[in-house]
């Protein structure tokens, strides 16, 4: 049986460094099946993970900081089963992050992090 909610997330470096994985975590769900956050996520490439719900009536939620040289990148999701799914982000002064796509039961998010000039 096919999970009821998932997001599916990719995250575009563009930060003039690899990011290195830190802390990570699901509130609701769990990371599907081979698509746990990558380790590292060269500069100029993608890091491609997905969460899915887990249970009856559930949604998935979770968080993944990555890191460089600069600081720390923070990405939260939210796919609830009931109401809005829900983005956001911090990273260190000099970079910008921004996110497209991301609605439905199953969503598709692409943040991309790239430096200020």
């Amino acid at each position: 049986m096919s999970p009821s909610r998932s997001t599916n997330i990719t995250i575009e470096n563009h930060t003039g460094s690899d990011l290195v994985l830190g802390d990570n975590g699901l509130d609701h769900g769990e990371w599907s099946q081979s698509l746990s956050p990558p380790n590292l996520i060269h500069n100029g490439a993608r890091g491609i993970f997905q969460a899915e719900s887990a249970g009856v009536m559930t949604g998935d939620q979770g968080h993944v900081d990555y890191s460089n040289s600069a600081g720390r990148f923070t990405f939260n999701f939210d796919n609830p089963f009931v109401g809005n799914n829900a983005y956001d982000q911090s990273v260190p002064s000099g970079f910008v992050a921004s996110h497209n796509g991301g609605s439905g039961h199953n969503a598709e998010v692409i943040w991309k992090v790239e430096k200020l000039n």
